[in-house]
């Protein structure tokens, strides 16, 4: 892919982590490679880790954003933490 870049394009990368505990970064899964060539950059994705359906949301959306679009289509690509019903409390039972 390519993206018109200005005057001068930068170069970088952008890398998404799993989610790990205490919020530290988990490994690599999925990588954003930006690199300018003159007035251009060109631009590049690569899946480390995801899930196919995961991949293929974020690879579309890369696409998107490299011919000028500034919207994200696929907002939301982790499925909705279960929802604890309201109740009774529970107590956590200790094995004796």
């Amino acid at each position: 892919l390519a993206a018109g870049g200005g005057a001068t394009s930068a170069s970088g990368t952008l890398t998404i982590h799993e989610r790990a505990k205490l919020d530290r970064r988990g490994l690599k899964a999925f990588r954003l490679d930006l690199l300018g060539v003159g007035s251009r950059t060109r631009v590049s994705s690569t899946n480390l880790k995801l899930t196919p359906t995961i991949s293929k949301r974020l690879t579309s959306e890369v696409e998107r954003w490299a011919i000028g679009s500034t919207e994200c289509l696929h907002v939301d690509v982790t499925p909705p933490a279960p929802q604890r019903t309201p109740g009774r409390p529970r107590i956590a039972q200790r094995p004796f």
